[in-house]
């Protein structure tokens, strides 16, 4: 599906790739206190903070998944890589990945299962006051171009874990 250059890809990696993405985001490697700016942007007082974990050193993330996403845009350089969390009460901010044409994000939704009454859409910003949601599902990556505004939507009460994306950042060479 492309909607306003939002490309989705279900079931992207493999099994066997996919099942090391869940272990991998299952150690103890989060922290708490991410959000979509940095303390200097002017909105950061209204984020809402949430768990983080930085992949930058992995290089199953940086080099082998991510051989995997350029065989999409083989175009784009990584920039970074990393996977947010978020729990009941943690909505994300709308925000921007990039502030060119040249940003892109692979987004990979990266849980064991996902039930559409737990919420904990992807929700893109148009120009025109629409908001277009994606669902989470399980190994469904989302490649969008990072001037997009996006959030992570609120999960709801009867999800009781950490909702889990991996984004890698990208760059046309």
């Amino acid at each position: 599906m492309v909607k306003d250059n939002v490309s989705v890809y279900d079931n992207f990696f493999n099994k066997e790739d996919y099942n090391t993405i869940l272990k991998k985001v299952e150690e103890p490697n989060w922290s708490w206190g991410h959000t979509s700016y940095s303390p200097d942007h002017p909105h950061y007082n209204q984020c809402t903070p949430f768990w983080h974990m930085d992949l930058r050193d992995d290089e199953f993330f940086t080099g082998h998944l991510l051989n995997k996403i350029q065989e999409l845009v083989p175009q784009y350089d990584l920039l970074n890589v990393y996977a947010n969390g978020h729990t009941y009460g943690l909505d994300g901010t709308f925000h921007q990945d990039a502030y060119d044409d040249k940003g892109r994000t692979f987004l990979l939704y990266a849980n064991k299962k996902w039930l559409k009454q737990w919420g904990g859409m992807t929700s893109f910003y148009k120009d025109n006051n629409e908001v277009h949601s994606l669902y989470p599902s399980p190994n469904k990556g989302i490649l969008f171009p990072g001037m997009i505004f996006h959030r992570a939507s609120s999960l709801s009460r009867l999800f009781i874990g950490l909702r889990v994306t991996i984004a890698w950042k990208l760059q046309r060479k």
